[in-house]
């Protein structure tokens, strides 16, 4: 903490605006805050206790106005002050448990409803990045005849993520012969990771090649197509247009139409929410902590989630730099464990 906000006087105003902002999206000024807070301090006080701030870095003043809004500096501040975060209320724990334990789907309808649901409570984009396949734990895979010299190769993680892959293959087998080879694969390589499993596969083919009969090197070859490249996951998205209700872009129509065509690139996304897996936890991006050019103005708060063995992917909520973090942070952990919970349970 910088030693001007040691002092209870400045940490006390500024909390107090960075409040009045996330509730009014306006600048404020020193009036207003005499008005709502009891800090036994006269207007003129609070506003030479704003300058200091101004010139800490902590506030900005827009040209057009006499009142001062946050900056990221100031907002970083905030979180890092936050020890316990607003509880959501039980209704709203009690809707996204039963929502998402309880979905009826795969897990790719999960997912989605995750990111409806982080949209519908925070009011702003609720996104989802699904598990990459690599990270998941192997179940089993099945080699289906579709016809000669045709196979369709089915891998299916014990998280629920199923890949297929239709493969020509130079030699024709039967369809005993397929579910042989498939039982040996899932024997061998069942409880690891899917990554773990790629690289025994390709260090068999490497180093024991010569001692497999020709299905078992059909078996392994068969299985690498689904093994050969690790896949981007896929972007669930929710709440795109509650962008259009932010009144800071309002007032900046193009940018917010930028800002939209940037947010729909899924690569961009997907890079972010990457990142925010290694935090393995909650992890927020503030302003220009996020990192992609042309993207000003929000903020990303993320938390990952796993079946209880690994983190698989990422849930979270894109909304503006004065989003209300008290409410957004419990909101996106608690999704985080619901869909946790909800892998971890599934019998699959």
């Amino acid at each position: 903490m910088s030693e001007l906000l040691r002092n209870h006087r400045q940490r006390d105003v500024l909390l107090a605006l960075i409040q009045t902002y996330i509730e009014t999206a306006e600048p404020v000024g020193s009036g207003s805050l005499a008005k709502r807070y009891d800090f036994g301090l006269s207007p003129a006080t609070i506003r030479n206790v704003l300058v200091e701030l101004e010139k800490g870095g902590y506030l900005t003043k827009p040209h057009t106005s006499a009142g001062r809004i946050p900056s990221e500096k100031a907002y970083r501040f905030y979180v890092d002050m936050i020890q316990e975060a607003r509880p959501i209320t039980d209704v709203q724990t009690v809707s996204i448990r039963e929502a998402l334990m309880d979905h009826g789907g795969g897990v790719d309808e999960l997912l989605k409803r995750t990111s409806s649901i982080l949209s519908s409570f925070s009011r702003y984009m609720g996104i989802v990045l699904s598990p990459r396949k690599l990270r998941s734990v192997f179940k089993r895979v099945s080699f289906i005849r579709i016809r000669p010299g045709t196979v369709l190769v089915v891998l299916v993680s014990v998280s629920g993520i199923t890949q297929n892959r239709l493969v020509k293959y130079r030699e024709d087998f039967t369809q005993d012969a397929l579910d042989k080879m498939s039982r040996y694969l899932n024997e061998r390589f069942s409880g690891m990771s899917l990554a773990e499993m790629r690289r025994k596969v390709m260090e068999d083919i490497r180093v024991q090649w010569e001692n497999y009969d020709r299905m078992m090197k059909a078996a392994l070859e068969l299985g690498s197509y689904l093994l050969d490249e690790e896949e981007s996951g896929d972007v669930y998205v929710g709440g795109s247009s509650n962008i259009l209700d932010i009144p800071e872009f309002i007032a900046n129509i193009e940018w917010m139409k930028q800002l939209l065509r940037t947010l729909e690139g899924k690569g961009n996304i997907v890079a972010l929410l990457d990142e925010s897996m290694k935090a393995e936890g909650l992890m927020i991006h503030i302003g220009s902590e996020i990192g992609i050019d042309g993207v000003r103005g929000i903020s990303l708060v993320t938390s990952t989630y796993g079946n209880g063995q690994n983190s698989l992917g990422t849930v979270g909520v894109i909304g503006p730099t004065r989003m209300d973090y008290s409410q957004v942070i419990p909101l996106v952990t608690s999704a985080a464990d619901a869909v946790s919970e909800s892998l971890s349970r599934a019998e699959i």
